[in-house]
């Protein structure tokens, strides 16, 4: 939740959905943030769980990504997913946060944007159903 209570501009219809007219609350944002559907216009997400002291006790060891403005290598700044399609955000944010995955979340819209951010990050393909 943003700091003036309102939820992100790619889950703002998920939580205003969720919250049927009435105040979006931390549980319905929690629900929004966690199964979407995110809006990125078609242009896919990413996101990057970056180490975090406050999470101890979660899955903070497989990192795979370093930010761009690195010089050295080693693929210790956080854990690092997305997609070109909207559609995947559910089903990554499912599996980590089911698999323990422990961190500062940072979400952005477009798969494209992960050029000059991101040394690499992990590819989620969209399945039609019955794949």
């Amino acid at each position: 939740i943003l700091q003036d209570g309102q939820c992100a501009g790619p889950v703002k219809g998920a939580c205003e959905s969720r919250a049927e007219g009435g105040a979006v609350t931390p549980d319905i944002a929690r629900a929004a943030y966690l199964e979407g559907p995110v809006q990125c216009g078609g242009k896919g997400w990413f996101c990057r769980i970056l180490p975090d002291p406050a999470w101890a006790g979660g899955d903070q060891s497989d990192w795979n990504f370093n930010h761009c403005n690195r010089t050295d290598y080693g693929d210790t700044d956080g854990h690092c997913h997305g997609s070109d399609n909207d559609d995947v955000f559910y089903w990554w944010v499912r599996d980590h946060w089911h698999r323990n995955y422990a961190g500062r979340l940072h979400c952005c819209c477009d798969w494209g944007a992960t050029k000059g951010v991101v040394a690499r990050c992990d590819y989620r393909a969209h399945l039609e159903e019955g794949e």
